[in-house]
């Protein structure tokens, strides 16, 4: 199965896209809409997560605004449109709502604590928080602290938000310089962060949804997407969305990748057009999409390790490899460094007296090398 879908805008579905989801049926397992038509569902071989438009994240931010009432507000807003709409799998909250304080985190898990209760009572499954790129932890520069150590602060001020909903979600993009995908770390991969935050709470991570990815610049409608200014070609585009989805199933978590956005109401530029998508299609069926395998760790001489050893030198969260080997448990401890194309940094468990020898390549992503007890 396939996590590559689409996110949707309008509702006006042509054939190329209700036949091309009937075809995967069985392959791809969800599609996101936004304010599909009532009572008939237009895509019965996906589960769907829906989002209701009740005006802009604006309109939406008020309501969070009011913590726990605001929620039962807005769930009354919306209830004839969920009432109307049974068939979709769940609901997504208010789109990419502000998380930059403490007050903002408190008042966002209060809306979706009540929220998620009433959608319980009703039956029905609620997502979220539906968070934009580069969030949580989007405040670590102005803090001065390490953006690793930001999202799980945030994170832990939120639990009970991720006790409460049926399905996480977040927006992860990837950051497009010219026609390159870049930041996959710390937007395309910034949930894994989260992740490892809540099991190191004791709680359970919920299974996920992407509701929106691909590549944006700064969020401009017209020139920040793939079809942008100097943006890469359809085909560089495509390898593109496959290289990310294939770097996203290696969090099995993770049920849906969906790329902003098809038949876009306005955000032009990141029109995902059926000529792309029949691209993707073909690679879905060939079932190329699939997470990258580990990678056989290199032999490694004696004298290499002993040199390697070397590079032990101090604490350095912020090398190329540190917040992956960070979010392992370990402590990142050495500065990185490259060799025959590969990039390599130690990591130290302290619980176990470990130190592991991490890699990391474009095509395998990080892996573990080798491993060797500390010596006093």
């Amino acid at each position: 199965m396939s996590i590559l879908t689409l996110h949707v805008q309008r509702r006006d579905y042509p054939r190329w896209l209700t036949d091309s989801m009937a075809r995967l049926a069985g392959r791809v397992g969800w599609i996101v809409c936004i304010d599909p038509p009532p009572y008939d569902n237009p895509f019965p071989h996906q589960k769907m997560a829906c989002r209701l438009w009740v005006g802009g994240d604006d309109v939406e931010k008020a309501y969070i605004d009011r913590g726990a009432a605001g929620a039962s507000a807005y769930y009354e807003r919306i209830r004839p449109d969920l009432d109307q709409r049974r068939y979709v799998e769940c609901f997504m909250g208010p789109n990419e709502p502000g998380v930059g304080n403490a007050d903002a985190r408190k008042r966002l898990t209060e809306f979706y604590v009540r929220l998620a209760g009433h959608y319980r009572a009703d039956g029905r499954k609620l997502a979220g928080p539906c968070w934009s790129v580069g969030w949580p932890g989007g405040t670590a520069d102005q803090e001065r602290i390490p953006w690793v150590e930001c999202i799980h602060r945030d994170t832990r001020e939120m639990l009970p938000l991720f006790e409460a909903v049926d399905y996480g979600c977040s927006h992860n993009y990837g950051k497009r310089a010219d026609a390159a995908w870049t930041e996959m770390d710390a937007w395309t991969l910034r949930f894994r962060h989260v992740f490892d935050a809540l099991r190191h709470a004791g709680k359970r991570v919920p299974p996920w949804l992407i509701t929106e990815g691909g590549l944006d610049i700064r969020g401009d409608k017209t020139t920040s997407g793939w079809l942008g200014p100097d943006g890469p070609s359809e085909a560089q585009y495509a390898d593109q969305c496959v290289f990310a989805a294939q770097q996203v199933s290696r969090f099995p978590e993770v049920q849906c990748y969906a790329i902003f956005t098809a038949l876009p109401t306005d955000w032009v530029s990141f029109t995902a057009t059926e000529s792309l998508w029949r691209r993707l299609e073909a690679l879905i069926m060939a079932e190329a999409i699939t997470p990258p395998q580990p990678a056989t760790p290199p032999a490694l001489s004696e004298a290499w390790l002993a040199e390697a050893r070397k590079h032990k030198v101090r604490y350095n969260p912020d090398a190329a490899l540190g917040p992956t080997i960070a979010a392992t448990g370990q402590w990142p401890m050495a500065n990185e460094w490259a060799e025959n194309g590969v990039t390599y940094q130690w990591g130290l468990d302290v619980a176990r007296l470990m130190w592991h020898l991490w890699r990391w390549t474009p095509t395998e992503g990080v892996t573990r090398a080798h491993s060797e007890a500390v010596t006093r």
